[in-house]
């Protein structure tokens, strides 16, 4: 994004709330100067707000919840056209869009649209999963009623290539381990003995004083879920083979060069 001066775009009379609602209205990619040989993507991320510390959640992970998260998340790619891929940790969901020409990006790229549409369908679709798991359990719906509600909000950015989207996506995985590793020893560990304590001096405590590993958890646990599409061969049950396109979960590690160089060829080539 290129800087630029504002009073040779915007005359001195015209009214703010008339700038507002243009700005609302028009397509991302022209609220934001970018170099047109770039590929545009677009970056949602989605948390979730109302994970209260005395929920219903077991600590340090609940598998129920990491299940509802993936399932929000292929919800939302099978859902919102040009999504790419996703990237899911703790009550966090990262979407990339990418610009095709050959078919219309959401909404026509309306920020306004893409900021109240997309969390409603993931608050949509993660409550309507908690209601599910309350009936399964014997909950009456009296006192379903009366559960707290789990709502998500979204910001939308633009970014100009494959590069800065897995930019974003390794920043997220990083955070993702931190707080895992944090999650994970504040379990088991005082707060007071952790005080002051990295990360990994945390987990190491734990392993000391406690004999919990956080080296033997599952990586998804540790790393989040990398959702992508992909070639999945079947066979119908009278024998017949066939190829069909769905969306899978990887706990890759971003971290490491060739599967970031992977994933921002998939960018590319997607």
């Amino acid at each position: 994004m290129r800087p630029f001066e504002v009073n040779s775009y915007i005359g001195r009379t015209q009214d703010i709330g008339l700038i507002k609602q243009n700005q609302d209205s028009k397509p991302l990619m022209q609220q934001h100067t970018i170099a047109q040989n770039f590929e545009k993507h677009v970056d949602d991320r989605m948390e979730q707000v109302n994970h209260k510390e005395n929920s219903e959640f077991e600590k340090p992970f609940d598998d129920w919840f990491i299940s509802t998260m993936d399932k929000t998340a292929t919800h939302l790619c099978k859902e919102i056209q040009n999504c790419v891929c996703a990237f899911v940790q703790s009550d966090e969901i990262s979407l990339i869009l990418k610009d095709n020409t050959l078919t219309c990006s959401p909404y026509d790229g309306r920020l306004c649209k893409l900021q109240s549409v997309i969390p409603s369908m993931a608050t949509a679709f993660f409550n309507k999963e908690i209601i599910k798991r309350n009936l399964i359990a014997g909950m009456s719906i009296e006192d379903i009623t009366y559960m707290p509600d789990y709502c998500f909000d979204c910001k939308v950015w633009s970014v100009p290539s494959a590069n800065d989207a897995m930019a974003w996506m390794l920043y997220r995985q990083i955070d993702c381990i931190r707080n895992s590793k944090q999650q994970f020893a504040q379990t088991y560990v005082p707060h007071k003995s952790l005080v002051g304590k990295d990360t990994d001096r945390q987990i190491k405590l734990c392993m000391e004083t406690t004999g919990q590993d956080w080296n033997a958890i599952s990586d998804n646990k540790k790393y989040g879920r990398l959702f992508y599409k992909t070639s999945v061969d079947k066979i119908t049950p009278d024998g017949i083979e066939y190829t069909r396109h769905e969306w899978v979960a990887k706990s890759e590690q971003l971290t490491n060069e060739d599967v970031r160089e992977q994933f921002i060829n998939y960018l590319n080539i997607t």
